[in-house]
């Protein structure tokens, strides 16, 4: 499995290929901020107690979940590490990606990724096998 994630600033790149078929290749643009300075918070979602994040991408509605599952995974180390601590906000402005190289699932490995990258903390060790009679990548994290 080849994984690179490389952090630029404000702009997050995932690249995952497991075979020779496709790979999963996201790119993220993200603001971490405080809570209590983000003048829409009602559209906000609570990920834990401390820890809120926002998707301000358009056509991402229904996958938001994989997003969500990522940054719950690792919320007591956001928030543990964050400079805003238990006021932290996170705000996912765009996600860009090839169709041909995406799976809504690889969305949660990229969060986690982009995370670990910005605030310099372990994540959850991800298996992520192959299925070819689903033709798609399987995602199983340790607890």
């Amino acid at each position: 499995m080849f994984k690179r994630c490389k952090l630029n600033n404000d702009q997050f790149s995932y690249r995952m290929i497991k075979n020779s078929f496709w790979g999963i290749c996201i790119d993220i643009k993200f603001e971490i901020t405080s809570m209590s300075s983000y003048e829409n918070k009602n559209s906000c979602k609570e990920i834990s107690k401390g820890l809120w994040a926002r998707v301000l991408d358009i056509g991402l509605e229904n996958e938001e979940e994989f997003i969500w599952k990522g940054l719950t995974l690792i919320s007591k180390s956001i928030i543990s590490k964050s400079p805003y601590n238990d006021d932290t906000l996170i705000l996912f402005h765009n996600i860009d990606y090839n169709p041909c190289d995406y799976q809504s699932e690889g969305l949660t490995d990229a969060t986690m990724q982009l995370i670990a990258h910005l605030l310099d903390i372990d994540v959850p060790k991800a298996e992520i096998t192959f299925n070819r009679n689903l033709n798609k990548y399987e995602f199983k994290y340790e607890e």
